[in-house]
């Protein structure tokens, strides 16, 4: 279950960066940085965007987690969805 997760929010994340290409957005991966939540294992990392450039994302392991992130995906697809007019 947690592979499919982890692949799911890469496709998520995947999908959000060729949108960002189609609009030239520039993505900039390198104001990203790892935040550790708890322990020091790969399942406990965050990242977080320095600036407003880059995309929030957390491992989830809480439900209320769950609902949270799918409320912040939905937002950021309609904001795209209103972007896709422009060149």
């Amino acid at each position: 279950m947690v592979i499919k997760g982890h692949a799911a929010i890469q496709g998520d994340l995947d999908r959000l960066e060729k949108q960002i290409e189609r609009n030239i957005i520039k993505f900039n991966k390198g104001n990203c940085k790892v935040l550790h939540l708890g322990t020091n294992k790969l399942m406990h990392r965050t990242a977080e965007a320095t600036p407003v450039s880059c995309v929030l994302f957390w491992a989830v392991q809480y439900k209320s987690d769950m609902a949270i992130l799918e409320r912040v995906q939905q937002r950021a697809l309609k904001v795209m969805k209103e972007l896709e007019h422009l060149p």
